[in-house]
């Protein structure tokens, strides 16, 4: 994209409660087939060195392998963001929702919601287990293991990983 697309991107509101140090978050509109689909940018403030060719990796395995870890609850990224040819972040499917710290620490949601959301959360770290022991993907680990990196699909009641790139997967 160019300089100018995404200067007429939106920021993405992030609750106050969800710390974000790496990047800034857009919304994103991308027509695929013959609809529109709402996607999020992740545009790194580090896009150089040592640590972003780690997330470029990371991104990289995430994609290459999301077919064969096939868990519906993480949004993988879909693609690399580039502007002027320049790598600078990626994107992923848009989760309409809270995020998960904002629910369990709201009262509008029943303590059995909340047990039932965090239940969820539970499953998805077995899923992820179970992709280890029965596949070539032995260290595929959620390194940023928070309620901020989970978001609470609105329409479904299911909860989401966001934020993979932080992930552990293949040799990084």
């Amino acid at each position: 994209m160019s300089k100018k697309t995404l200067e007429s991107l939106p920021q993405l509101f992030i609750h106050q409660k969800v710390l974000n140090t790496e990047g800034k978050i857009y919304g994103f509109e991308h027509n695929k087939s013959w609809a529109k689909e709402k996607l999020v940018l992740k545009k790194f403030f580090n896009d150089k060195g040592p640590v972003f060719s780690n997330k470029l990796y990371t991104i990289n395995e995430l994609y290459d392998k999301k077919d064969e870890i096939n868990i519906s609850e993480l949004i993988m990224p879909e693609a690399l963001a580039s502007v002027n040819e320049r790598v600078m972040g990626y994107l992923m499917k848009y989760v309409d929702g809270p995020n998960l710290i904002q629910v369990i620490t709201s009262i509008r949601y029943s303590n059995e919601q909340k047990v039932a959301y965090l239940k969820q959360v539970g499953e998805i770290l077995k899923k992820m287990k179970d992709v280890r022991k029965k596949l070539c993907i032995k260290n595929f680990y959620i390194n940023d293991l928070h309620p901020a990196n989970f978001v609470l699909e609105t329409s479904t009641n299911k909860v989401h990983v966001i934020d993979l790139d932080s992930s552990k997967i293949g040799t990084n």
